[in-house]
């Protein structure tokens, strides 16, 4: 519980009339408990409303510094101060006015871009309504025009796992539209030149971060192309190889200029016309997917599904000779039972007969004699008890090792396509949620199943072994039994997938948000994926509920059928004649276990048969 209330992030400590990004006397170094771990010492006070820049060889600690401002590194010692920022509803603004940007909320461009699994439209706007006119010059901004018009869907395709089927400089100047687009008037970048060419560079420095949606925003970038941005620049960080960083305005900085850079050949911009921009019509079309939703099989479980599951677990005959353990199990039950009946009567006609005689003179038998007996048969019970077990336990372990080897070989195996197009959160609850059933559930549901069905016919067979009138309501029990059963697995199968494939959407979000945990954290975007979460977690929980819901439906009708059974057999020992004590005892004792028995035979027996049988 300690590390649950651990608070990694520190809380900077704000200085209400600071209008820049401050730090003094600050030390600075990654969250870690090692002694040694790399350190920044820093004295900077990045300008509001201007460009600085950030540079330094591999290695120097750059991206630290960018952490420390999105409060992701720890502050040893001195003074970090960020302006705070007050949010306001989108709502409450116009669009088209300034007071769209909030002068001190931050927007993050990571050095290895993070997309969601959404369009690309979707993406820039980051939850943002969305302005026609603002949304062009992004796009004009970011170079992204001509990209559009090659992608299959324009703006509306639709993005797989973290940009998967973009080029590394799609994904990054996307990552940067979004910065853009966004209302934060602090942009952090890093090393945002790495992988785009050159030309393509020179346009987004030109028109997107000097250009007119830039103006007036604080912009922090990291970046190796120092001669490129120099001449926009208001200060300049330069950070040293032992961790000292130097900061002075730009026209005082001495390192290289602008013309130290490799001369570029005159390109044509990118072409931002109007006519160029995705169309109003092609907006509205719908777009292919590039995920697809998660498959969920309908009607009954294949039958291949549990030939493939009793192959994993050994075959026929270990299952056939398991529920051989467990008919023997039952008949020793059932002898049990019985043999206490014969002892109760035995009992009662030497009570009656020999008041005076020895019991073996009538040709009784001692006490010694049914003890033996009925020991003896709770030894066997015992043993077959211990042998089915077993059984049961090994069937399972080598299923489930079978299995898992099978599903991780084909995970390993699968095209690149396929894994690019199915969530990660989809395939970790094949190897969480389904395996936990194929682990634990199946078989425990098979051999409980199995057990109870086997007692089940145990007390048909004790209460027609008292009176063969009992057929006759042990034919309805078993006939209604067979109609509810049919009721409830044609829904609760349906239900049982609904609730396995619901977990995917947690799991997918966990990870999705792990990975871009800087990101969000960067466009203070914490809460919104907290209430995602919530939302996936509630419709996990209302699909489990639905199914408790039919499993109470169930128990409900087999519950008055188990307790109906069991009033006509009392009225049948008592009505019927020629039934002693003892056997009446022994009729009754099993037919009130019918109603828990019944209800056991149902759940395990259609477990089996509602599995989740997911397809990816």
């Amino acid at each position: 519980m300690a590390h649950l209330q651990n608070r990694d992030q520190p809380e900077y400590r704000l200085s209400s009339p600071q209008k820049s990004i401050t730090f003094k006397d600050a030390t600075i170094s990654w969250p870690s408990d090692e002694p040694d771990t790399f350190k920044l010492r820093l004295n900077l006070e990045f300008p509001a409303g201007g460009l600085s820049v950030i540079h330094g060889k591999t290695g120097c600690g750059k991206s630290l510094l960018l952490a420390a401002i999105l409060g992701e590194a720890r502050v040893l010692s001195g003074t970090l101060s960020v302006p705070s920022a007050s949010y306001r509803s989108t709502e409450e603004i116009n669009l088209s006015d300034e007071s769209w940007i909030i002068k001190h909320s931050m927007a993050y461009v990571a050095q290895i871009p993070w997309l969601e699994d959404a369009s690309v439209k979707q993406n820039i706007l980051y939850g943002l309504p969305f302005d026609q006119s603002r949304y062009s010059d992004v796009l004009d901004a970011a170079a992204l025009v001509k990209d559009l018009e090659i992608l299959p869907d324009g703006d509306a395709t639709e993005l797989g796992s973290s940009g998967v089927n973009l080029s590394g400089g799609q994904k990054w100047r996307v990552s940067f539209a979004r910065a853009l687009y966004s209302r934060a008037g602090i942009l952090v970048m890093d090393d945002i030149f790495s992988a785009v060419d050159a030309h393509v560079g020179r346009h987004i420095f030109e028109r997107g971060l000097c250009g007119r949606l830039a103006a007036g925003r604080t912009r922090i970038l990291v970046t190796h192309h120092i001669g490129l941005v120099l001449n926009a620049a208001a200060y300049v960080v330069e950070i040293d190889r032992n961790g000292k960083a130097r900061g002075v305005p730009a026209a005082a900085y001495s390192g290289p200029s602008s013309g130290s850079m490799t001369p570029e050949p005159e390109v044509d911009l990118v072409d931002a016309e109007e006519d160029n921009l995705p169309s109003k019509k092609e907006e509205e079309r719908v777009a292919a997917k590039f995920v697809e939703e998660e498959h969920r099989e309908e009607g009954r479980v294949s039958f291949k599904v549990y030939v493939a599951y009793l192959r994993a677990s050994g075959g026929y005959i270990v299952w056939a000779f398991l529920l051989l353990s467990f008919a023997i199990y039952c008949a020793t039950t059932l002898m049990r039972s019985w043999w206490v009946s014969r002892w109760s009567d035995e009992a009662d006609q030497v009570d009656k007969q020999m008041k005076d005689l020895h019991p073996l003179a009538k040709g009784h038998h001692d006490t010694v004699f049914y003890l033996l007996i009925y020991l003896g048969i709770s030894l066997l019970t015992i043993l077959t008890t211990a042998l089915k077990t077993g059984i049961t336990l090994l069937a399972s372990l080598r299923a489930s090792r079978i299995l898992f080897q099978s599903l991780t070989d084909s995970i390993l195996r699968a095209k690149v396509r396929w894994l690019d197009t199915t969530p990660t959160g989809r395939i970790l609850n094949r190897f969480i949620g389904d395996f936990e059933k194929v682990d634990d559930e199946i078989s425990r549901a098979i051999s409980r199943g199995a057990h109870y069905t086997f007692v089940l016919i145990g007390v048909v067979v004790a209460n027609v072994y008292v009176s063969v009138w009992s057929l006759i309501p042990s034919a309805v029990l078993v006939l209604s039994c067979i109609w509810i059963a049919r009721i409830y697995i044609s829904g609760a199968r349906d239900v049982k997938r609904l609730e396995s494939n619901s977990k995917s959407p947690v799991l997918e979000h966990y990870t999705t948000s792990l990975a871009g945990l800087a990101t969000i954290r960067g466009f203070g975007k914490r809460e919104e994926y907290v209430q995602k979460m919530y939302a996936h977690i509630d419709k996990a929980a209302r699909t489990e509920w639905v199914s408790h819901v039919t499993i109470g439906w169930m128990e409900f009708r087999q519950g008055f059928l188990g307790i109906l059974f069991a009033v006509v057999v009392a009225c049948g020992v008592v009505l019927l004649p020629g039934i002693d004590a003892p056997l009446a005892g022994f009729a009754l004792s099993f037919a009130l276990e019918v109603r828990p028995f019944l209800r056991l035979v149902l759940l395990c027996s259609s477990f089996s048969v509602t599995g989740s049988n997911p397809t990816m």
